[in-house]
């Protein structure tokens, strides 16, 4: 009796074994998808801020394409994004006529935002690429 309960214990202990050896890495895989994707909400919501603060700028009557510049590389580089792309449609704000739109865009790739650099391993659902090349923001506001 006592050699059939020893058996049997040392089955469950196999039992658990096995399945924190499936479950560790499904949980670990788990967390470092949700670090990321915090993350890249955050770098997102950064962007776009910086995008909107320097639509406003080049809003204003009277203010010129280094004030934009200013304006959007203070929020960026405040924000640990230092490299990114700014473009203007018009391409000098200080250009437009009252009522004009105006249209600023920035954008940062990707491999500079990454925290985990995980996501890469994970990037491929339904046999396509849903990695983004870069993240972005495009603002438009018209011109005072």
């Amino acid at each position: 009796m006592a050699r059939l309960k020893n058996h049997f214990r040392g089955r469950k202990r196999g039992t658990l074994l096995v399945e924190a050896a499936i479950m560790i890495p499904l949980v670990l895989m788990l967390t470092f998808v949700l670090i990321e994707g915090g993350w890249l909400m955050l770098k997102a919501e950064q962007i776009e801020n910086a995008a909107r603060q320097g639509a406003r700028k080049a809003a204003l009557s009277g203010s010129t394409t280094g004030d934009v510049d200013n304006v959007i590389s203070t929020i960026m580089t405040s924000a640990g994004l230092p490299s990114y792309v700014k473009t203007y449609t018009p391409a000098d704000p200080s250009t437009a006529k009252h009522g004009d739109p105006i249209q600023i865009n920035v954008k940062v790739a990707y491999a500079n935002i990454s925290l985990t650099k995980v996501t890469s391993i994970f990037s491929y659902y339904g046999g396509t690429n849903t990695t983004p090349t870069y993240i972005g923001s495009t603002v438009t506001m018209t011109k005072e």
